[in-house]
């Protein structure tokens, strides 16, 4: 009889482990929402709010100033400079 509750015991606990290493991390992926970035729900005036607070920032370490900066350019607000860009890039 001791056998048989050794045998549930380890069954058990290697139902548990299999659980927790494969089907929780999936659950958990699936439970975040879709990212939407940023830009699409910037305005104008947020964006230049942003440029000015984040002005010692650069545009390449900072996400909040490169999304402003992408909202002020889809506005036609900032025309980047092609000689820049091709650096940037």
């Amino acid at each position: 009889m001791t056998d048989h509750v050794s045998v549930l015991v380890v069954t058990g606990a290697v139902a548990v482990l299999l659980i927790i290493v494969y089907a929780l991390p999936a659950v958990i992926a699936k439970a975040d929402p879709p990212q939407e970035p940023v830009t699409d729900r910037m305005t104008v005036d947020i964006a230049h709010h942003v440029m000015r607070f984040h002005a010692p920032c650069s545009v390449s370490d900072c996400p909040d100033k490169r999304d402003a900066y992408g909202t002020l350019v889809a506005a036609g607000v900032i025309v980047p400079d092609q000689r820049v860009e091709r650096y940037v890039r």
